[in-house]
Order: C-alpha cells, then sequence, then structure tokens
C-alpha cells in the first residue's frame, strides 16, 4: 500500500510540473538529499491560480536546492484522509510539509503533534482544533499569513483613481481573510476620493457574502444585475478555490463588465479582468525553506511555532504588474509606487476591524449591502 501510495503521489506530479511550467522530475544529477511534501486536494492545482503559485515555489526551491517536490493527494478533503496520505508519503528524507488555507488548517494542528520530528510550513492559516476551534502552533511548525487588507486597499484605489465610480465586492463566506479584503477595498476607495476631492457618497459599492451553498446560475443572476444597473468593475474573492471567481468572470464576459481577482496574477483570463491582487505565494515560501535549511532542518527561534504576517512593507502583495496585467486605463505607474510608498509609511492608516456588522467609516462610498 505505501509503494502504492507513492507511486501516485508522483504520477500526481507529473501533471501537476505541466501547469506550474517546471521540471522538477530530475532535479539535479545527483540523488536528491530530502523531499519536500506539499498537500493538496486532486484536481486542485487546475483549479486555483493560488495553489499553483505556491506550488512554483515549492518546486523552485527544490530544483535549486537539490530536494524533489512531491505532491501529496489525499483521497478526500477530511482530517482523517489527510492524515493518512501523509502517512504513506512520509520517510526519513521528508523534510518539510506544506499545506495552505483553512482546510489544512485541523489537519496541521493534527499532524504537527503526531510527527514531532517533522516540519511544516502552513500558508494563509494557522493549525487549530476541529472540535472547538482552538489555536495551537507547535514548535516544528511556521505560519505565513498576508496582509488582505492591504491587498483589498490597492485594489480599492486603483479602481477608483482611474476613474471608476460603481464598484462591486463580492466573497464567498464572512470568514476573517474575505471581511479583509473587502473591508479594505472600501478603504482604498475611500482614500482615492478624498485624494481626488469627490462629494460624500460619489462613489457605490455593492457588496455581498455570498455563503457557501450559492449555485453557480444564482451568482451570476445577482452579478449580472450588478453590471446592468451601472457596477463597473466587481472585486472577486474566493479564498483558495476559484469557482467564484470563475462565475463572475464568465458574467463580465458576457455583458462587457470588468473583474479584480485575488490571490494570484488571472490577466490569463481575458480582457475583462482589469487586475489581480498579488500575493507572494512563490517568494514567501521560498524565503521561509532557505530559513528552515539554514538551520538544519528546523525551524530557528524566530520562526519556530510563529507567524510571520507579511503585506507591501515586505513585498509580498501588490497588484499584478506584468505588462499584459497592467490594464489601468488612467491609474499610473507613477500613482501604484506612491500608494505603495503611502502604505509603507503610514500615510495610510487602516482600520483593523473584521466586525462583519460594522463597516469601515468611508463618508465619500455608499455601500449597499447584498443579501
Amino acid at each position: 500500500m505505501k509503494k502504492l501510495s507513492v507511486f501516485v503521489v508522483g504520477s500526481v506530479l507529473l501533471a501537476a510540473v505541466v501547469v506550474c511550467g517546471m521540471q522538477v522530475t530530475a532535479v539535479t544529477n545527483s540523488e536528491p538529499e530530502g523531499k519536500l511534501l506539499m498537500l493538496t486536494n486532486e484536481g486542485e492545482l487546475g483549479e486555483s491560480a493560488a495553489k499553483r503559485a505556491l506550488w512554483q515555489g515549492v518546486c523552485t526551491y527544490a530544483s535549486e536546492h537539490g530536494y524533489k517536490a512531491w505532491l501529496v493527494v489525499r483521497s478526500e478533503n477530511t482530517v482523517e484522509a489527510s492524515l493518512q496520505a501523509l502517512e504513506n508519503s512520509l520517510s526519513s528524507s521528508v523534510v518539510a510539509v506544506i499545506g495552505m488555507g483553512k482546510d489544512d488548517e485541523t489537519v496541521f494542528y493534527e499532524a504537527q503533534q503526531r510527527y514531532p520530528e517533522i516540519s511544516f510550513l502552513l500558508v494563509d492559516g494557522e493549525p487549530r482544533r476541529s472540535t472547538d476551534s482552538v489555536y495551537e502552533t507547535r514548535t516544528n511548525t511556521h505560519c505565513l499569513l498576508f496582509r488582505e487588507r492591504e491587498a483589498g486597499f490597492l485594489a480599492g484605489y486603483a479602481a477608483v483613481m482611474d476613474g471608476k465610480r460603481h464598484l462591486g465586492f463580492c466573497g464567498q463566506n464572512a470568514e476573517p481573510g474575505v471581511v479583509r479584503y473587502g473591508y479594505g477595498f472600501i478603504q482604498g476607495a475611500e482614500a482615492a476620493a478624498t485624494t481626488l476631492g469627490l462629494g460624500n457618497g460619489d462613489i457605490t459599492i455593492q457588496y455581498w457574502y455570498l455563503g457557501a451553498d450559492r449555485k453557480e446560475d444564482a451568482i451570476q443572476s445577482v452579478v449580472s444585475q450588478w453590471y446592468q444597473r451601472g457596477t463597473e468593475v466587481i472585486f472577486v474573492c474566493d479564498q483558495e478555490a476559484q469557482a467564484l471567481t470563475n462565475a463572475v468572470i464568465a458574467t463580465a464576459k458576457e455583458v462587457s463588465g470588468l473583474v479584480i481577482a485575488t490571490d494570484a496574477d488571472q490577466s490569463m483570463q481575458g480582457e475583462v479582468v482589469l487586475s489581480s491582487t498579488v500575493k507572494d505565494y512563490a517568494g514567501q515560501v521560498y524565503a521561509a525553506l532557505s530559513a528552515l535549511e539554514d538551520n538544519e532542518g528546523r525551524w530557528n527561534a524566530e520562526r519556530a511555532g510563529r507567524s510571520f504576517h507579511v503585506g507591501v512593507s515586505e513585498g509580498a502583495i501588490s497588484l499584478a504588474k506584468e505588462p499584459n496585467a497592467w490594464r489601468w486605463k488612467t491609474f499610473t505607474p507613477e500613482a501604484y509606487e506612491a500608494v505603495l510608498s503611502g502604505l509603507k509609511q503610514g500615510a495610510f492608516v487602516l482600520d483593523q476591524s473584521e466586525n462583519r456588522e460594522r463597516l469601515p467609516l468611508a463618508p465619500h462610498c455608499t455601500v449597499k449591502m447584498q443579501k
């Protein structure tokens, strides 16, 4: 059974490398020093731009440092199935296990206790107990968290500076990360309106937390109405999955609307993607794995049992800047650099609230909640 599991993992790796555009099956001419395992669901790399970006970072580090990158594909998205997949893949050559998001929070809570000799890296999440959401990050685990509020701020600021006055935001659920994206978006739009000297209420923002059970046709119906009633661009946040973003982009194509995506550059999905807020998954996981190697395979005192919160100041959050991805009409690269500098220097003070019942103060913006 163990040999079969390894064979399956290796087979999935071959398919995934095509997605990454990277060759990692022949990392070096010599035997690799160890393996880097990344936990995922079947087919997830093909569906999630964020997961692909993280995997690219793992692949790059492996190829440059003599390791092999392996995907551990669980049979189903449960703690038990995830732990079984890890059990079948662990060996003395495993250097680290990498995971992402809320689905892996409960998995890593158990795994870090079961395998104290293994180093774990959790991105966009922190280990928590499944029964009562008690959080605990042990010394063999390090977490990377991104300041989504800053990403949302960049999206809202750029949209208004680019001449947009009728905006939309939709996120899957009112989870903390989604709330941070949305609240940052409101504050960015407010800051730009202040900069431009607009009047109170000159910006309208349609705002929607969908909930987990919305079907694609229901999503497209609401979004289509937004566009037809004047919404110019919608900032959409999935949190790991891609279904919501895909649904909004498909609708935008039908009615000539615009979309700002999250987490990774999604300009390749079409001209309707005005921009994307980007988390530097590849760079941050590369830096973390470098620190792990420098400390002989264990997290150093700075990272062991701790979470790093990274954003604009660390170069970990940005708008997609590649020539084909920069589709702003009047928001210039110079204006973008100025707002980045303002965030780094504290010129913009962001409301840190995550209370979904209290929107940030934004007198220039009229926020209309969708139910």
